[in-house]
């Protein structure tokens, strides 16, 4: 809490105040960051000619915010065990952006 309170040139009491302790602060950040998504993803979906587009759009988004999210806001579920490397959201955006250029069955 302190060292955001400095980065912010503030005191810790402020965010004490508004949040009650960090975990409520992370909770108040992961709101807003849900919201972006949901928005983000929404607009995608809703841009989409057909459902295949829609879908193929909602994840493109979610892995656009994902990318451009910091380290700390990143889910950190999943094995981190040997050499299993996860995979970049560029990575993972590959397979999608071939699919979609096949025609559906």
């Amino acid at each position: 809490m302190e060292d955001i309170a400095t980065a912010a040139s503030t005191s810790k009491s402020v965010y004490y105040r508004y949040f009650g302790d960090k975990a409520g602060l992370q909770q108040a950040m992961g709101e807003v960051v849900l919201g972006q998504m949901q928005r983000r993803m929404k607009e995608a979906a809703e841009s989409a000619q057909t459902p295949r587009e829609g879908l193929f759009a909602m994840v493109s988004a979610y892995l656009q915010m994902a990318e451009s999210s910091p380290p700390s806001t990143r889910s950190s579920r999943g094995s981190r065990k040997g050499n299993h490397r996860r995979k970049t959201p560029s990575q993972l955006r590959e397979p999608l952006a071939t699919s979609s250029n096949q025609s559906a069955p």
